[in-house]
């Protein structure tokens, strides 16, 4: 049962071919037709018969990033493009709206990912300084338009983010703020022009604020000054109120990682700024809410859990919602359902997205994580699919070229005839894979699983092709695969048709490391320079593993770091030792991998032991040695500790830092006082 998808490229299509009538406009200057262009998609959007199942609508078209084509626009050019704009059509609302806009995406670049107190303070001065930039930009919009809903719903966003500027709510007191400028004092001077840098980096400059409000702004209630995101929702909502992005983002900001609660998410859905939504509109909510929980699945022998589990997906399965939403929702359901090992119950599921999707020609894909389950019942273990439900869904990947591992798996299928795919050839399918997989954002695309999946579903030969593909176009990871597969090393290896070839592996593991791709690094000093141990005598063979080791470590791959530990203790210079022991030792301590913890305390062990080296102290290599003993589940350092400990002499470690304090040694002392001899935890000082 295959599904016409033709009704949904011709969605596609009309979405793209609207994309580059905008952007042809921008760069044409034809502003009177670019306004109008908008204004009509606003005019729609306001309406009470906005079509909530429509994801191309004025939301999806205002997308700053959807005005660009970015493989051409730099930053400043935006810029530069926008202001050309504004200086045709000085009252252009959506100009300043779109420049808003671009000031908020450059806010987030500046901060970059990740959680908040991983940020660096000359990225928030300078995340905080776009910011700036942003409101003015959108304050100025609003006075150019009857209705400004997207103004509005853009200041909310900010509210919500990064916070309204202190300037900005002074204005609201009747208080002006005076223009930036550097602090005196010099370690905030150095973060502020840190941060400015950032801002010039774009191309950009700081903006003079503005001396008043938009009249049309009412007063701010005492509590909206506490809660800036709600003033801005309110004037979003009295300018739309069918303003249903603005709602799902409020509701977003209520999960509990933004202080909120799933009991105020409920409250504000039931509440009256959601009332002029239809009860599909409302089901839009509904699904943002369950999204902050329900994809968090209870241990398999949670048996209650699963069932609470269910009974939420249950009730949100039975509420009217865009069908959009409910393909998402079948399909995360069936992921649930093939957890628990229900596969008979998660296809017929998967067949029921598959189905509405057909039936209502939706522009939605599915999500990175939305058929990783349907893929290793199909692909690995042999599923049966009568419906083509697991076709159907990469034929819809096809059309999107969103996610890479479901491209690889589509463009393989093609190759062989494989999943109930055509065996025929889709033009330019591997390079919308390449660049998927290139622009993926997530250091965790699960691409690089795809051939070992093949593999392990005895499709040998399209995880080969697959893996020589990919690796002759520089994908290390594919090259990675190669590796092991020529060393033997991948799952069911004896029924492996290809034989092992040694120098081929060899081969492989070079290519993929001359990427300086992190694990690479990390491989080719581990299964090549390292194979016999880590006491190299060769000066060449040890700087190469050291610089690999080093360079996957700072690449991001923690694994290397026991690796060049050990390295430099065993084989390193003095100086080598010592900088493993002050920089490297207390992340090893912290590891929650035994065996990592249990091979640091045996090198601390060996190198208190030295008595040449920097930190000698028998009664610390005594402790750590005893230590480790209680860590060495399998007796793998059995003998070499026995044979420490009987040649350190020790009374316990009562007063032992501070006759190690009276030490004539210099650099002892000064490890001691800054904090860089370790004893084990529980041993008394």
């Amino acid at each position: 049962m295959s599904i016409d998808l033709q009704p949904v490229a011709a969605r596609l299509q009309a979405a793209e071919n609207l994309t580059h009538t905008l952007q042809q406009y921008l760069k044409a200057g034809a502003y009177d037709e670019l306004e109008a262009l908008l204004q009509q998609q606003a005019d729609l959007y306001a309406s009470p018969e906005q079509d909530v199942d429509d994801e191309f609508d004025y939301e999806w078209l205002t997308n700053v990033q959807r005005l660009f084509d970015e493989d051409t626009w730099q930053a400043e050019a935006r810029m530069a493009a926008l202001q050309r704009w504004i200086d045709a059509r000085p009252d252009s609302y959506h100009a300043y709206c779109y420049l808003g806009a671009l000031w908020i995406d450059l806010a987030s670049s500046i901060r970059g990912g990740g959680w908040a107190h991983s940020v660096t303070e000359d990225r928030w001065v300078g995340a905080r300084m776009a910011r700036d930039n942003a409101c003015i930009y959108l304050l100025k919009a609003i006075d150019l338009h009857e209705r400004p809903a997207l103004a509005y719903y853009s200041l909310m966003q900010i509210a919500s983010y990064l916070r309204e500027p202190d300037w900005l709510v002074h204005l609201f007191m009747g208080e002006v703020t005076p223009p930036a400028t550097a602090p005196d004092d010099e370690h905030e001077r150095l973060l502020w022009e840190a941060g400015l840098e950032h801002v010039q980096h774009f191309g950009g400059s700081l903006l003079p604020y503005p001396s008043a409000l938009p009249g049309k702004l009412p007063s701010r209630a005492e509590h909206e000054f506490a809660e800036g995101r709600l003033y801005w929702l309110l004037r979003a909502m009295d300018a739309n109120p069918q303003h249903v992005a603005a709602l799902d983002t409020a509701t977003y900001y209520l999960y509990p990682r933004w202080h909120g609660s799933h009991e105020e998410m409920e409250a504000f859905i039931n509440g009256p700024l959601c009332a002029a939504l239809s009860e599909k509109g409302r089901g839009r909510l509904w699904y943002r809410k369950a999204m902050d929980y329900i994809t968090d699945y209870p241990d398999h022998e949670d048996h209650e859990g699963l069932a609470e589990r269910e009974a939420d997906w249950q009730q949100l399965l039975n509420r009217p919602m865009p069908d959009w939403c409910r393909f998402r929702v079948l399909l995360q359901h069936s992921e649930f359902l093939s957890y628990q090992g229900k596969v008979k119950q998660a296809y017929l599921s998967s067949t029921e997205a598959v189905q509405l999707y057909g039936r209502t020609n939706l522009t939605a894909c599915a999500d990175e994580d939305d058929m990783k389950n349907l893929a290793l019942d199909v692909v690995r273990d042999g599923m049966l699919d009568p419906n083509e439900t697991f076709a159907s869904l990469l034929q819809v990947a096809e059309l999107w070229s969103n996610s890479a591992w479901q491209l690889l798996l589509a463009l393989t299928a093609r190759q062989f005839g494989l999943f109930g795919m055509p065996k025929t050839e889709r033009e330019g399918l591997l390079d919308k894979a390449l660049l998927a997989l290139r622009s993926s954002e997530s250091e965790h695309n699960d691409a690089y699983y795809v051939p070992d999946l093949l593999w392990d579903g005895e499709h040998h030969e399209a995880a080969y092709w697959l893996a020589n593909v990919l690796a002759e176009r520089d994908v290390p990871w594919a090259q990675n695969f190669l590796t092991d597969l020529y060393r033997g090393a991948l799952e069911d290896s004896e029924n492996s048709p290809y034989p092992e070839n040694p120098e081929r592996a060899e081969f492989w593991q070079r290519k993929a490391a001359a990427l300086e791709h992190p694990r690479s690094q990390f491989l080719l000093a581990k299964r090549y320079l390292l194979a016999d141990g880590f006491i190299i005598k060769d000066p060449q063979q040890f700087a190469e593993a050291r610089d690999l080791l080093l360079a996957a470590l700072n690449g991001g791959d923690d694994d290397a770091m026991l690796w060049l530990y050990r390295l430099l203790i065993d084989s390193g210079s003095a100086e080598d030792a010592q900088w493993a022991h002050d920089q490297l030792t207390p992340a090893l301590l912290n590891n929650e991998e035994n065996y990592t913890q249990l091979c640091t305390a045996v090198y601390l062990a060996d190198l208190y032991s030295r008595k040449k080296g920097p930190y000698y102290s028998s009664e610390l290599a005594v402790a750590w040695a005893e230590h480790a003993q209680q860590l060495d589940e399998d007796d793998d350092f059995e003998k070499y500790l026995k044979g420490l400990i009987k040649d350190n002499k020790s009374n316990g470690l009562t007063g032992v830092l501070s006759r190690m304090m009276n030490t004539g040694r210099k650099e002892l002392r000064q490890a001691l006082e800054a904090g860089r001899i370790f004893v084990p935890e529980g041993f008394e000082v």
